[in-house]
């Protein structure tokens, strides 16, 4: 530190009388020269006041370096001559040098050494001249000075590498100090130094961001435990009233909160440190470390691992880790909840043991997948035995953490998916029974598909599904109940007791426990005895807009313990997935009744009565017996439609046909064909009596007067009749007795006409048809004429029908209805076919933009060339340009030989139509099986369109089966705007007839169909 002004003065004072009392005694004593006493005491104590306030003066030091040392010498030189020992006593030039040095440092040398040399010539020259006292003479007092001068010379060389070397080893010192306090300054720890009785007597800047105090404040406070959090400040004092826990040189570390100024708290780390005994510092000193963001990170990663501990214990997936041996290493609580196991169990166990023994191998694969690629997931899907000894499916995701030092192993991610493994094997399971039903399956191996489906759900013994029939369930589906039980359940009456009864009456589901005490506890049958079931539930099958339930759902259980809110779910999918079958076989059944029933009357329709007079054309030639066919037209029926209306006309039709059905033999069968006409089929006729007996009964049936809206009408019909024996037709048959009932007609009413004789005249008519026909062949008297089908949304047409017409040189324009049959019987339809093909091909080459369809026999698709000719006509065409229409008894004759054909006509690009459609007799499997593109539906569906439902119901179930199969949908015989409004309203596809145009021949010039546009 430096001195004080006051202090300076009064040490400079004492050096002078201290210097003065000792010149005055030497001068007393008669050493020093007789100078006068008050100039003695005037040059002391001015020469020595000088030196002393160039020496402490502050503001002195303001002064250059140079001007201070060379007063200071000059000072020096008047003391020492001015008592006349001067030059004796200048060897003090040298202390003078020497502490000027001292005070000024190693820069002071060479100014004292020049100023020194300086004042000792001007003395010696003073003394030369007299001016200064002396007590040695002159001469000795110049080579005093001359030996002086040299000594002052290597003297001060001597002090200012002296002065040197301690001004180096200052500036280190200082530099080495002032890097430490720097550092202790800048330091993000910050120090504090506590004297023995708890004063801060040092405190470095970086407190002052702990605490929110200065240094200046914090120094000087005695309580230092101020700023510490009280807890932690009872820690501090018991530590500073214990001697042990701090002895001499020890120290401690300790976690203590420091209260800021502003009110929050801090964590920081001290570490006391007890230099009471190093006199330099004579403290405790504390480094105080921030370790806040320390502790909230360790809390927060404790929180985490708390949180993540508390996920992996709670969450949904188990987590397994096992070595490389796959033993299981760890496990979660979540997994041993997942299995029930205990951890004892699993911990140190392969896992591969509780997995099902279908699924180990795919476990392996997994294994080995995993670790060939260590970087990658693997999934596996298996089977895990639960501690109740049920199988339970897990998805578990295989991560390879083998390398991972925190892991060292593989980490297993279980899922348990049974639920959705049970729903994914019900959705697809549910696809396949919607595939049956939608592929027309036997409603039974539908429905036996559903029982087992909710049987293997619902974890049941046995599920049963009934039919309502009239009042009693029939049983139809019990996949694996004993054939005993079977007879005993079959059927039960909706008044029946039993929860199957109770369920259909009630409409409503039916819980029965046979094992209970609870409110559904009942006695067990003794049948339910035998099977050892102990509860049953029934559901009701419900269809959509149907008044009464269409059957029952039953489960039996052989526990009473069933878990009704996880199974009601199932119930409510397999019981509208058997609503579904029942609603579209009902759709079926209703569907074929009306393709092969009359829709009037309910009689069966032409189709019907064709099949059935094949089947009775077989029986009668194994049974040596006739067959005969009765043809009915109402006479006059055409007045009673113009007089009371078509109404009154159907009604009257519909009495004809149930007084007919009423009247006959249950074996005779009755059919309608159409308008008033009717067909009663007669066998096992074994005699002309019996013909004759059938004919006379049907015409004493009409004979009896019918009641039509209160009007009495008298009915007769013109009968023709048809036998035959054997090797009959059943379609010529028909012919035989339609022509029958036209001569009867010509006869009169209530006429009957026979073709028994197989050999009539009518026989030379027929060769003499034939023989022209052959000549229209030759002389192109066959011409084609194309009728245009639309899209029934735009009314744009899109193809052509070509139709065969017979140019007759005397008939005039012969309809194909007239020779068709004929060709067909005689093999002229082959060549025939050929000319209209070739006709459409070439109209097709003139606008490819329009299809053509083409109707073909079964004896052109018979032939062995027909596939490969044809491939050769269409080669140049588009595909798809030319449809041929076949009809429905040609899918029946031979099927497969006709499968194949149809199949080789499409590989080149052929589309294949069925013509006229519910007219015929087929089997709707074919529609699925063989390659089909359209159906085309016959007029007299179309015609009811607009006056009856029942027509507009058969068609929309014929349009919604056609797209069902994905196949285009073509109406016949739309000739008003009412029929193409509603087939449009039904989404019907395409349409033809007279409404949109009549079959018209091609023109050659022009656009070449008289209705179309150009091209």
């Amino acid at each position: 530190m430096e001195r004080s002004p006051f202090r300076a003065v009064v040490e400079a004072l004492a050096m002078t009388v201290l210097a003065l009392a000792g010149l005055l005694g030497l001068r007393a004593m008669g050493i020093l020269a007789p100078v006068h006493v008050g100039a003695l005491i005037g040059i002391t104590v001015g020469a020595l006041a000088l030196s002393s306030a160039l020496l402490y003066w502050k503001r002195m030091r303001q002064l250059p370096l140079g001007l201070r040392v060379g007063l200071q010498v000059v000072g020096t030189t008047s003391v020492i001559y001015a008592t006349g020992w001067g030059p004796v006593l200048s060897v003090g030039f040298v202390f003078c040098a020497a502490q000027a040095v001292a005070i000024e440092g190693s820069p002071a040398v060479f100014p004292a050494t020049v100023w020194s040399l300086a004042c000792l010539a001007g003395a010696e020259a003073a003394v030369g001249l007299g001016w200064a006292p002396s007590v040695v003479s002159p001469g000795r007092s110049h080579g005093i000075a001359l030996l002086m001068a040299a000594g002052l010379l290597f003297v001060m060389r001597i002090v200012w590498v002296s002065a040197h070397d301690r001004e180096i080893a200052a500036n280190a010192l200082a530099e080495s100090e002032d890097r430490f306090r720097r550092l202790l300054v800048n330091a993000a720890d910050a120090v504090v130094v506590l004297d023995q009785s708890g004063t801060i007597v040092f405190a470095t800047e970086a407190i002052e961001s702990l605490t929110g105090y200065s240094v200046d404040e914090l120094v000087g406070r005695r309580d230092a435990g101020a700023i510490v959090q009280p807890e932690d400040a009872e820690r501090i004092r018991a530590l500073q009233t214990q001697q042990d826990p701090l002895q001499s040189g020890r120290m401690l570390r300790h976690d203590i909160r420091v209260q800021h100024r502003d009110g929050s708290l801090r964590w920081c780390q001290i570490t006391l440190s007890n230099q009471l005994d190093d006199p330099v510092i004579g403290g405790i000193v504390v480094n105080v470390h921030d370790i806040t963001e320390r502790r909230e990170a360790a809390a927060s990663v404790a929180a985490a691992e708390a949180r993540f501990r508390t996920l992996v214990q709670h969450a949904a997936d188990g987590i397994i880790i096992l070595d490389l041996d796959a033993r299981c290493q760890y496990v979660s609580p979540s997994y041993v909840r997942l299995t029930g196991q205990s951890e004892a169990d699993l911990l140190g166990n392969f896992v591969r043991q509780h997995v099902h023994p279908d699924d180990t191998e795919k476990v392996g694969r997994a294994w080995t997948r995993m670790l060939q690629q260590p970087d990658e997931t693997t999934h596996a899907l298996v089977r895990v035995r639960h501690a109740d000894d049920r199988w339970h499916w897990q998805e578990a995701s295989i991560s390879n953490r083998l390398a991972d030092p925190t892991i060292g192993g593989i980490i297993l991610n279980v899922r348990d998916v049974s639920e959705r493994k049970a729903l994914d094997d019900l959705l697809a399971e549910e696809s396949r029974i919607l595939e049956m039903i939608a592929w027309g399956e036997r409603l039974e191996t539908v429905l036996d598909r559903v029982a087992t489906l909710t049987g293997v759900h619902a974890e049941a013994r046995y599920c049963l599904i009934r039919l309502l029939e009239g009042e009693g369930l029939r049983l139809v589906a019990a996949p694996g109940l004993p054939a005993e039980a079977w007879e005993v359940v079959d059927n039960v009456s909706i008044d029946s007791p039993l929860a199957s009864g109770r369920a259909a009456k009630d409409r409503g589901e039916t819980f029965v426990d046979y094992a209970g005490t609870g409110p559904d506890t009942e006695a067990a049958p003794d049948v339910a005895v035998a099977l050892g079931i102990r509860s049953t539930w029934a559901v009701p099958i419900e269809l959509p807009n149907r008044v009464a339930v269409a059957g029952t759902l039953t489960l039996l259980f052989d526990t009473d313990d069933v878990d009704r809110d996880r199974i009601r779910a199932l119930l409510e999918r397999v019981v509208s997935l058997a609503a579904v079958a029942i609603e579209q076989a009902r759709a079926r059944e209703d569907l074929e009744y009306r393709a092969y029933h009359d829709e009037l009357t309910g009689l069966p329709n032409r189709a019907l009565l064709h099949d059935r007079l094949t089947h009775a054309l077989q029986r009668s030639e194994r049974d040596g017996t006739a067959v005969v066919v009765l043809f009915l037209d109402l006479d006059r029926f055409k007045l009673v439609n113009d007089s009371l209306g078509h109404d009154a006309g159907d009604r009257l039709l519909t009495q004809v046909a149930q007084r007919m059905l009423e009247g006959l033999r249950a074996s005779d069968t009755v059919a309608r064909l159409g308008g008033d006409e009717f067909v009663v089929l007669v066998e096992d006729i074994k005699d002309d009596l019996e013909i004759h007996a059938a004919a006379e009964r049907v015409a004493a049936i009409l004979e009896k007067p019918f009641e039509v809206d209160t009007q009495t009408l008298f009915v007769s019909a013109s009968i023709g009749v048809s036998v035959a024996h054997s090797d009959a037709d059943a379609s010529e048959l028909l012919r035989e007795a339609d022509d029958a009932m036209y001569r009867a007609k010509q006869r009169g009413r209530r006429s009957v006409e026979y073709q028994t004789d197989r050999e009539t005249p009518n026989a030379s008519n027929r060769l003499a048809r034939v023989t022209d026909l052959h000549r229209a062949l030759e002389r192109d008297e066959l011409v084609v004429y194309y009728q245009p089908i639309v899209d029934i949304h735009s009314r744009i047409p899109v193809g052509l029908e070509a139709l065969v017409r017979w140019n007759h040189p005397q008939h005039g324009l012969v309809p194909p209805g007239d020779f068709i049959p004929l060709a067909e019987d005689t093999g002229l339809i082959v060549p025939l076919g050929w000319r209209v093909l070739e006709h459409a091909l070439h109209r097709l080459h003139v606008r490819p933009d329009l299809a053509v369809s083409v109707n073909v026999s079964a004896r052109q698709l018979s032939e062995t060339d027909f596939v490969p000719r044809l491939t050769e006509l269409v080669a140049a065409l588009p595909r798809g340009s030319l449809t041929l229409e076949v009809t429905e008894s040609l899918l029946i004759d031979d099927p497969r030989r006709i499968a194949m054909t149809l199949t080789a006509l499409d590989e080149i690009g052929i589309r294949i139509a069925l013509d006229d459609f519910g007219t015929g007799y087929s089997s709707l499997s074919n529609l699925s099986t063989l390659p089909i593109h359209q159906l085309k539906f016959d007029r007299s569906f179309v015609a009811g369109l607009g006056d009856r439902r029942e027509s507009e119901a058969l068609v929309s179930g014929i349009i919604n089966l056609g797209h069902g199969l994905e196949l285009e949908v073509v109406a016949e015989g739309v000739e008003t705007e009412l029929q193409a409004r509603r087939l449009e309203r039904l989404d019907c596809d395409f349409a033809q007839g007279y409404f949109f145009g009549r079959p018209e021949p091609w023109i050659e010039s022009g656009t070449g169909y008289a209705t179309l546009p150009p091209t």
